[in-house]
């Protein structure tokens, strides 16, 4: 590999690692919205769901919340 990004929490744990070998790049945008989603984490207490972006809403980590998720957000998805 020739480079990688790690993305750690305010305790120094590794939550997001990516190694790319020299002919693929980097995606500088999703490296910014992981640490935003990251960061919505620590404040809110609420996890990402898939294609999370700042300003949206997140959900507990939990059937029921998964399932109040898909049930306010299902327009939208």
């Amino acid at each position: 590999a020739m480079r990688a990004t790690f993305i750690t929490d305010r305790n120094l744990v590794i939550r997001s690692l990516s190694i790319n070998d020299e002919p693929i790049g980097r995606n500088i945008d999703e490296h910014i919205r992981t640490v935003e989603a990251l960061q919505f984490f620590e404040e809110n207490g609420e996890v990402c769901p898939a294609g999370w972006k700042k300003g949206k809403p997140g959900m507990q980590n939990t059937a029921e919340g998964v399932s109040k998720y898909l049930e306010d957000n299902y327009e939208s998805l």
